[in-house]
């Protein structure tokens, strides 16, 4: 629900509340949210934590540790992403 966290240990909950699942995946990056280079209808990226998958209806926890910097939250199923499926947030403060 927040644009900004504080470093350290953050818990992301995600609820999927639509029909289909989905792939939920935690990146550091220094390109805009909308930007990361796609490979085979998929984002290229490292994730900062195993991605976790979302069946519809359903919701997850990501648990990770996370230090200052821009990060983006996105959904890497095929043509998910470049359908729009992420938000950037930004992590804040000593890690």
């Amino acid at each position: 629900s927040s644009g900004v966290v504080r470093a350290g240990q953050v818990r992301i909950v995600v609820r999927n509340l639509g029909a289909e699942a989905h792939q939920v995946m935690v990146v550091r990056t220094r390109r805009f949210a909308e930007r990361l280079p796609l490979k085979e209808n998929r984002a290229v990226a490292r994730p900062v934590a195993v991605p976790v998958l979302v069946p519809a209806g359903a919701t997850r926890t990501i648990a990770v540790s996370l230090s200052p910097g821009a990060y983006v939250l996105l959904d890497n199923l095929p043509w998910h992403y470049w359908k729009g499926t992420s938000v950037a947030f930004a992590v804040q403060g000593p890690a």
